[in-house]
């Protein structure tokens, strides 16, 4: 019998069992002991994804197991797991398939997938970090994922100054060999002046493909400050090889409890073209991608418990007109969201947005809203709308245009740690319109 005859059903049991009614025996069962339950703690998500369009149509499962062992405060050592498997129910896309997508690519029904498998040694009075294994970094200039090793030293001094390094193969999901691939790097961070948290990075790559062999050397600065209590600021700057590569700045003010004005700016500064996959995950699939820099305005305010207001701004501009292209446009957004709590009758919520779009082929305006009725603390039901001039699948790799989406979400909890969502959207653009559906199930243990 196929691995995979075996999975779909055991994916499909323990969707319906995670959100199972509980039994009609009110009698408690013994709960566990102190020790065991802080010892294994996680979660099993099931999710089951549903698409149709003009006569085609496609449908998955997929279960997201988590589980963590032991305790970073009181135990010399601690573990983490995460893996994904998922299952197409209806066969694998063909390539001319509107619903092909990267899973499909492995040739299997089954898809398993280890995201993060480490174990953390606490006993050493000198690192604040030991990890072996599989694992993510995030604060490095690009996401670094790979199986090896992870140091820190503890922080020392009134600066908080410690050292990282670490090293190992990168973790690249649909390639058959990590041949000739390597990562490594190290890390310097610390408090230079008050209120500020500053950290330097080197980063270094190496990618082989059958096309080419990539070495990549990055290096990154990431400066924040805190001025008070109410504003805080940070940018992020970003250097491979020897050319200037990215600039990121943000600014975040609170004046007081109920106002909140926030500002970001990207900037891309050279043309991204084949590197190894870390420095550039998108080139195989979308090409170059141009400079182009984006900033983003949002001014949030709250009137007490009654309602909420949203006035935001997104601004992008690709640095010569001849370089727009799929997945890099020059647009305007401007848009005000309202959030109306305890107005409506039968506690409705309702949140309304007004968006002006300008994508170079004229003016679109277009209203979205969502109406949300909670009740108590267990259900959840919401019906809205919305319009996007640019609509991304990160999936399918695809963008489309002058999309409209309706869609009812209904969530229930049907008793500690076990939820269930449910989620239906219809959209459509001028080419075609599309039905998701999903059915997710969660169980927190």
């Amino acid at each position: 019998m196929r691995p995979s005859a075996v999975v779909a059903p055991v994916l499909t049991a323990g969707l319906w069992a995670s959100c199972a009614s509980p039994p009609a025996d009110d009698t408690p069962s013994e709960p566990p002991s102190d020790e065991a339950e802080r010892a294994l703690h996680g979660s099993l998500t099931t999710r089951y994804r549903g698409r149709s369009t003009d006569g085609d149509q496609d449908h998955d499962l997929y279960a997201v197991l988590a589980l963590d062992l032991g305790d970073a405060q009181r135990d010399d050592w601690s573990a983490s797991l995460m893996a994904r498997a998922a299952y197409d129910l209806d066969g694998q896309g063909d390539v001319g398939d509107p619903f092909a997508s990267l899973s499909d690519a492995q040739g299997e029904d089954l898809d398993l997938d280890l995201y993060h498998a480490w174990v953390d040694v606490h006993s050493l009075e000198v690192l604040s970090t030991l990890r072996f294994g599989r694992q993510l970094l995030y604060e490095t200039p690009e996401l670094a994922w790979f199986d090896g090793a992870h140091l820190a030293s503890t922080p020392r001094g009134t600066r908080g100054l410690l050292f990282g390094a670490y090293g190992g193969v990168p973790v690249h999901l649909f390639e058959s060999s990590s041949s000739g691939d390597a990562l490594a790097g190290f890390y310097l961070e610390g408090r230079p002046w008050e209120g500020a948290r500053a950290r330097l990075d080197w980063m270094h790559l190496e990618d082989e493909t059958v096309l080419a062999e990539h070495e990549d050397d990055l290096f990154g600065i990431d400066l924040r400050q805190g001025i008070g209590e109410k504003l805080h600021l940070n940018g992020r700057y970003s250097r491979i090889e020897q050319h200037d590569r990215d600039l990121s700045l943000g600014a975040s003010w609170y004046p007081n409890d109920e106002l909140t004005l926030r500002a970001t700016h990207y900037r891309l500064l050279r043309t991204q073209r084949n590197r190894s996959l870390e420095a550039d995950p998108f080139f195989d699939s979308l090409r170059e991608l141009f400079p182009y820099h984006q900033t983003g305005v949002l001014v949030t305010k709250d009137f007490g418990e009654r309602a909420s207001l949203e006035v935001g701004l997104d601004v992008r501009r690709v640095d010569e007109a001849d370089d727009e292209g799929e997945f890099n446009r020059d647009f305007d957004r401007g848009f005000v969201t309202t959030t109306l709590l305890d107005v409506l009758p039968a506690d409705l919520v309702l949140s309304l947005t007004g968006d002006v779009w300008d994508g170079g082929d004229g003016d679109v305006n277009s209203l979205g809203a969502e109406l949300s009725l909670p009740y108590g603390e267990r259900l959840e039901w919401a019906l809205g709308t919305y319009y996007s001039l640019y609509k991304y699948d990160l999936f399918l790799d695809s963008e489309r245009e002058d999309v409209r989406t309706w869609y009812v979400r209904w969530r229930k909890r049907r008793r500690e740690g076990i939820s269930l969502d449910l989620l239906y959207e219809y959209e459509w653009d001028d080419d075609d319109s599309y039905h998701n559906l999903r059915l997710v199930g969660t169980w927190l243990f």
